[in-house]
C-alpha cells in the first residue's frame, strides 16, 4: 500500500478471510485478533478430526464419501479437499488411494469447514459483536468477497459473530468467489502471503481469461529466483500494469540479518555503491535529465519520482544505445531506477562472465548442454536405452540421410549420428536458446550436419513459438496452457502409479504451483519454411528417416511436403497429438502415399492424446 498498490477487493481462504475482513474495514486489528482468539477457544469443544487433499475432481471424490466425511473445498478442477472424523476420514482416504488416486493428509486436528464444527460455532456465535474503530470504518476500504458464499459481504453482516460461526462450518467457496471477482471486472489478482498457495490455484481457475494477471509477493517452492529478485519482478509487472506508483527495495532487518523486510524507499538505494569515476555514470545522468526534462537530476534521482513511465523508459533505452552503445531494456530501467544503480548494474555486467548452461555427462559418454534436466533424463532413457525410434523395423544404416524436425537439444540427432557411420544430418530447431545447445551438442558428434534455426510449416513465413524454459519439450507454435497442464499431470500420475515416488506425490499436491513454474513462457518470432523448401534448398535426393516432434503442428509439417518429394522419404516417426481427428487424418495421408504404419501409445502417456506413428515404405 505504501508503494501505491491499493486493492479494490480483498478475499481470503479460510482463516485468511479474517485478515481480508480487517482490510475491508469490518473491524480493527485488535478486534479481529480478539475474534480469532475466541475462535481458538471455541475449538476446544470440537471433536477431533482431520482434512485430506485428494488429487482428483470433486465428481470422482464424492463417490467415496461416507457419513461423517464431507467436501471441504474444491481447490481446482483436479484437486479436492475433504474433512471428517479421524476414523471415518482414514477409511475414505484408504479407499481413494486404493483406487489409484494420490492422497495427502493435512497437518490439522479438526475437520474445519464441515458440520463437525457446529458445536464450536455455537460458542463462537455467542460472543459479543466486534466494536469498530473509526479508522476501520473508512469508506475508501476495499470490498470483501467472502468465501462463505462467494459474494460481496456487507460490513454489518461481516462484523457479526454469526457470520464467523457459519464460516467455520461451511465449505470454502473459492470458485464462486473468483467468478464474482471476474464479473466485477477484476484484471489483477495479487496474493499477499508468507507462502505462495492461492496464486497457483487462481491461475488454474483463470487460465482461459487472457486479460487477467495473477501475481504473488513471494516465489513458489519450484521457483529458482531469490525473494528479492521475485519481488522486483512482481513490482515491475505491477508498475507495467499501472497499479503501483513506486519501486520496491529490500533492506536488512535490524534484529536478524538473515531475515529480509520489504520496504518502500524513495531513493531505491542500491546495495552496490558506484564510484563517481564510473565511465557511464555522468552520461546516464545526462540522459536521465534530458528525457525526464528535469534540470536538478542527481546520481540518485528516482525515475518514478520524476514522473517516469514506460514511454520515457523506452526513450532512455534508445538514448543509451545510440549515445554510449549500452544495450538494456525497459525492465532494466524499472528495476534500476536511478543513474547510480543502473551504472552499477552495467558495470557488473561488463565485469562478470556469466556461466553458460549446465553441461551434463551422459552414461554413454556424451557431454550435452541442456535446458531441463528432467527432459534430458527422459530423452536419454527413451531414445538411447529404450531405442524408442528404432521400432517396428525402422532403422538407420550407414550413409543414411536423417532429418530431425523439432530437434530440441539434439538427443535424437545424436542417436542417429552414433547409430551408423557416415550419416548425413539435417537438424531443425526454431527456439534460439535450444538451437545454441543443439549446435554445441552436435559439434563433435557428426561430421556432416546442417543446422537450421527455423520452424517448419506448410508454407514459408513468420510464426510465434511459445517456449517453456522449464518444460522445453512442450514448447509449441500452437500453445494451449490447459492442454499442456493436462498432459504433464497425466505423465506425473502415470509415473506415480508405476513407481509410488513420494517426490511426485508432493508435486501432484502442489500441482498448481508446479505448473506455474513449468509453464512460465517466453515467445519468439521465427522464420518458418516447409520440408520441400529444405529439400530444394539443399538438393536433398533422399530422406531415409524423417523424425517429427512439433507439439500439435505435425499436420502443418506434413502439409509442406510436395507430392514430388514424398517418394524420397523412406521412413517416418511422428509424435501425434490426436486433436480434432488428427490421428486418423495422418494415417489416411500416409496410406495414400504408399506407407505401411503402426500407431501406438507409450504407457507413460496413457490418458493423454499423444501417440506415436511409425511409417515405412512397402
Amino acid at each position: 500500500m505504501a508503494a501505491g498498490v491499493l486493492p479494490d477487493y480483498v478475499c481470503g481462504y479460510s482463516l485468511g478471510e479474517y485478515a481480508a475482513a480487517h482490510l475491508a474495514g469490518a473491524f480493527g486489528f485488535e478486534e479481529g485478533l480478539s475474534l480469532i482468539i475466541e475462535r481458538a477457544s471455541a475449538l476446544s469443544v470440537a471433536p477431533r478430526g482431520g482434512l485430506a487433499s485428494i488429487y482428483a475432481p470433486r465428481s470422482e471424490v464424492e463417490q467415496f464419501l461416507i457419513p461423517d466425511v464431507y467436501v471441504v473445498a474444491e481447490n481446482s478442477s483436479a484437486q479436492t479437499v475433504i474433512g471428517g472424523g479421524k476414523e471415518h476420514l482414514a477409511n475414505v482416504m484408504a479407499s481413494i488411494e486404493f483406487a489409484g488416486y494420490t492422497v495427502q493428509e493435512l497437518a490439522v486436528e479438526h475437520a474445519f469447514h464441515t458440520p463437525l464444527m457446529l458445536q464450536a460455532a455455537s460458542g463462537l456465535s455467542r460472543t459479543d459483536p466486534v466494536r469498530i474503530e473509526e479508522e476501520a470504518s473508512r469508506t475508501s476500504r476495499p470490498r470483501l468477497i467472502s468465501t462463505l458464499d462467494g459474494m460481496p459481504g456487507e460490513l454489518r453482516e461481516i462484523r457479526s459473530p454469526e457470520h464467523w460461526a457459519r464460516h467455520l462450518c461451511a465449505p470454502v467457496q473459492l470458485t464462486k468467489a473468483v467468478s464474482t471477482l471476474v464479473n466485477c471486472e477484476t484484471s489483477i489478482f495479487l496474493e499477499v502471503a508468507p507462502i505462495q498457495s492461492l496464486a497457483p490455484l487462481l491461475r488454474t481457475h483463470l487460465s482461459r481469461e487472457k486479460n487477467i494477471s495473477v501475481l504473488s509477493t513471494v516465489p513458489s517452492g519450484f521457483d529458482g529466483r531469490s525473494v528479492e529478485k521475485f519481488v522486483s519482478d512482481t513490482a515491475f509487472h505491477l508498475r507495467e500494469l499501472g497499479c503501483a506508483a513506486a519501486p520496491f527495495t529490500f533492506e536488512n532487518d535490524c534484529i536478524d540479518q538473515s531475515e529480509r523486510t520489504l520496504v518502500y524507499n524513495d531513493n531505491a538505494a542500491s546495495a552496490s555503491a558506484v564510484p563517481e569515476e564510473n565511465i557511464h555514470l555522468a552520461k546516464i545522468r545526462e540522459i536521465w535529465a534530458g528525457v525526464l526534462e528535469c534540470e536538478d537530476v542527481t546520481y540518485d534521482t528516482n525515475f518514478f519520482a520524476c514522473g517516469g513511465d514506460s514511454l520515457r523508459a523506452a526513450q532512455i533505452v534508445q538514448r543509451l544505445k545510440k549515445d554510449i552503445g549500452i544495450h538494456c531494456t525497459i525492465r532494466d530501467i524499472y528495476i534500476s531506477p536511478t543513474p547510480r544503480v543502473l551504472a552499477g548494474v552495467i558495470a557488473s555486467a561488463d565485469a562478470v562472465s556469466f556461466p553458460v548452461d549446465d553441461i551434463l555427462s551422459l552414461p554413454n559418454g556424451l557431454a550435452v548442454r541442456y535446458q531441463s534436466r528432467a527432459d534430458v533424463d527422459y530423452f536419454y532413457r527413451s531414445i538411447f536405452l529404450e531405442r524408442s525410434y528404432a521400432k517396428h523395423g525402422l532403422h538407420i544404416k550407414a550413409g543414411d540421410t536423417v532429418m530431425d524436425i523439432g530437434a530440441n537439444i539434439g538427443m535424437f540427432s545424436m542417436f542417429a549420428a552414433l547409430e551408423a557411420p557416415d550419416v548425413k544430418l539435417f537438424s531443425v530447431e526454431p527456439v534460439p536458446t535450444l538451437f545454441k545447445m543443439l549446435e554445441f551438442n552436435l559439434a563433435d558428434v557428426c561430421e556432416d550436419v546442417t543446422l537450421l534455426n527455423v520452424g517448419v510449416s506448410d508454407r514459408p513465413g513468420v510464426a510465434t513459438i511459445t517456449f517453456y524454459p522449464n518444460s522445453p519439450g512442450m514448447s509449441s507454435f500452437a500453445p494451449d496452457r490447459m492442454d499442456e497442464e493436462a498432459i504433464l499431470t497425466a505423465l506425473l500420475q502415470n509415473d506415480y502409479k508405476a513407481n509410488k515416488n513420494s517426490v511426485i506425490s508432493e508435486i501432484l499436491f502442489r500441482s498448481s504451483e508446479f505448473m506455474d513454474s513449468r509453464f512460465e513462457e517466453k515467445r519468439y518470432e521465427c522464420s518458418v519454411i516447409s520440408v520441400s523448401e529444405i529439400i530444394a534448398q539443399y538438393n536433398i535426393d533422399k530422406i531415409d528417416f524423417l523424425k517429427i516432434d512439433v507439439q500439435k503442428y505435425e499436420m502443418r509439417v506434413l502439409g509442406g511436403i510436395d507430392i514430388r518429394h514424398w517418394p524420397l522419404i523412406r521412413q517416418i516417426a511422428i509424435e501425434v497429438h490426436d486433436k480434432n481427428g488428427a490421428m486418423n487424418e495422418i494415417c489416411l495421408l500416409l496410406e495414400s502415399k504408399g506407407y505401411a504404419f503402426r500407431a501406438e501409445q507409450d504407457s507413460l502417456y496413457k490418458g493423454t492424446d499423444i501417440f506415436n506413428i511409425f511409417a515405412w515404405r512397402q
